[in-house]
């Protein structure tokens, strides 16, 4: 029997016979005595004992984890996860300042590595980190989609060329919107407004979606740009935007694109950059205005990613 499913069933057995606690400023109380021996115990050096109270600590932490009715292991696996980005976010930090290890940095310059990492955000299995998500390129920035932008894109998504292959835009554009705005977890996404920083105008949206973090995958669509600076390398810049954060901060190994079989355009930039088609769902979808959509599938996998930005 696992540690983790031990604990929990004694947890059970002794909450079910009434020995449980009440609050959890009980647990919070008893957290802080274990800390106090701990810290005798450092001082003391009685290694024996030290070990018994960091074990209590962590027993502490596991009832408060239960007491707040949440999923223990998944507590945990969300805490490797934020703590695997943020250290692969300090790895490549100190490779841009020239450092092929931390050794012999002072504990001062660590936590300022740390705390740049932090502001990089993580995702979890159920949210998205408090940091607000932007993304800069050389000509665009994309900026987390908001209720302020509802007219500015509503009136920009109702071109005929924008709503060709997605008549959600034109249709039933609230509802296109209001499921934009949605989050974890309600709905595994993250969206996007398009800025441009030659005027600061909005020019289109984006987002990720079926955000998958126990296996490391998600999708990048729902992407539209305004005609006028069709062709000028704005969605190729947008995407690798989308592609660097997925792949080298989200560590994601798979990131995918479902695209209208019509689309040429977008199947071909979707190619450009070196996504693999995987295939066509026949009849996978039945737009809003009722068309029955075939869908191709594009892919790219992380060491595609590590070899196309080498390239």
């Amino acid at each position: 029997m696992g540690i983790l499913k031990k604990l929990s069933d004694l947890e059970k057995e002794a909450s079910t016979f009434g020995f449980k606690w009440e609050t959890s400023n009980q647990i919070l109380e008893q957290i802080q005595s274990e800390i106090s021996e701990i810290d005798a115990h450092l001082k003391d050096g009685n290694q024996k004992k030290l070990q018994e109270e960091i074990g209590d600590l962590l027993h502490a932490a596991f009832s408060l984890c239960v007491f707040s009715q949440f999923d223990v292991e998944e507590t945990l696996l969300n805490s490797v996860n934020k703590f695997e980005h943020r250290f692969r976010a300090i790895q490549r930090l100190a490779t841009e300042k020239g450092l092929d290890t931390l050794n012999g940095q002072s504990f001062n310059e660590l936590m300022i590595l740390w705390n740049k990492a932090k502001k990089l955000g993580y995702i979890t299995s159920t949210t998205v980190d408090e940091k607000p998500l932007i993304l800069t390129g050389e000509s665009i920035q994309l900026e987390p989609l908001q209720q302020v932008h509802y007219d500015i894109l509503k009136k920009l998504s109702y071109d005929e060329k924008i709503s060709a292959y997605s008549p959600a835009l034109k249709l039933k554009f609230d509802s296109w919107f209001n499921k934009a705005l949605e989050k974890p977890p309600e709905n595994k996404q993250i969206s996007f407004i398009v800025r441009s920083l030659q005027d600061n105008s909005i020019v289109g949206s984006t987002r990720f979606y079926e955000m998958d973090v126990k296996h490391k995958r998600l999708a990048i669509g729902y992407t539209w740009i305004i005609p006028e600076i069709w062709g000028k390398g704005v969605n190729t810049q947008c995407k690798l935007l989308l592609l660097k954060y997925a792949f080298d901060v989200l560590l994601m190994n798979r990131v995918e694109f479902y695209v209208d079989a019509r689309n040429e355009r977008s199947r071909a930039a979707v190619k450009k950059l070196g996504a693999k088609e995987e295939g066509v769902l026949r009849k996978h979808m039945i737009l809003e205005d009722g068309y029955v959509r075939d869908t191709v599938v594009y892919s790219i996998l992380k060491e595609e990613w590590d070899f196309l930005i080498h390239k």
